[in-house]
């Protein structure tokens, strides 16, 4: 019998791998790939580019537009004074304040052992009255015989605080003096604005 030659198979000659992966295994991309990602990077970048001039420069027109579309607003209030009197029988203070047509004040007085005393808005004109003679003289508001008060004004001109211990002859309802009294005058002052 014949001895069959047995053939070898041909087989495929390959390169030894080496110690080491090829260059574009990972961490690293193969190199075609990279395009697609810079791309992107690249829109990221413009994406936040246009949030930014967003910000800068369209929010604050939308903001003024809207100011101007919502009508009045205001200020918060802002303190002025915070003043303390000693005021002994028969006699008053005036403070006076600047309140213009677009701000308004608020103001806070405080009598302390509740004893009362009356409490007067008045313009210019009618605190020289009523400095002069307090038979007669007027007022823009009132708040008598009182102990402690707030209430806002804007009255859109220059007026006097008016703290009187005295008795006023022709008021029925005023405070009555009993003698020294300690009071507190806080004012505060905001501004108003309105668009048209």
């Amino acid at each position: 019998m014949a001895d069959e030659k047995k053939e070898k198979p041909e087989t495929e000659q390959r390169p030894h791998p080496g110690p080491y992966p090829p260059m574009y295994s990972y961490p690293y991309p193969p190199q075609e790939q990279l395009g697609p990602m810079r791309r992107k990077r690249f829109s990221i970048l413009e994406l936040l580019l246009i949030i930014l001039v967003l910000l800068v420069f369209v929010a604050p027109m939308l903001f003024s537009l809207l100011l101007f579309t919502a009508g009045p607003s205001s200020s918060p209030f802002e303190m002025v004074m915070d003043s303390a009197y000693y005021m002994k029988n028969g006699t008053y203070i005036g403070e006076k304040v600047d309140i213009w047509s677009n701000s308004e004040i608020r103001v806070s007085i405080n009598v302390s052992l509740d004893k009362k005393v009356d409490v007067f808005v008045m313009t210019e004109s009618q605190y020289e009255l009523f400095g002069n003679s307090s038979d007669a003289f007027g007022y823009v508001y009132a708040n008598k015989n009182i102990s402690s008060c707030e209430f806002t004004t804007d009255i859109g001109e220059t007026c006097y605080i008016v703290i009187d211990n005295s008795d006023i002859s022709m008021l029925n309802d005023d405070a009555l003096p009993h003698g020294m009294v300690d009071v507190q005058l806080k004012i505060d002052k905001r501004y108003t604005y309105t668009y048209d």
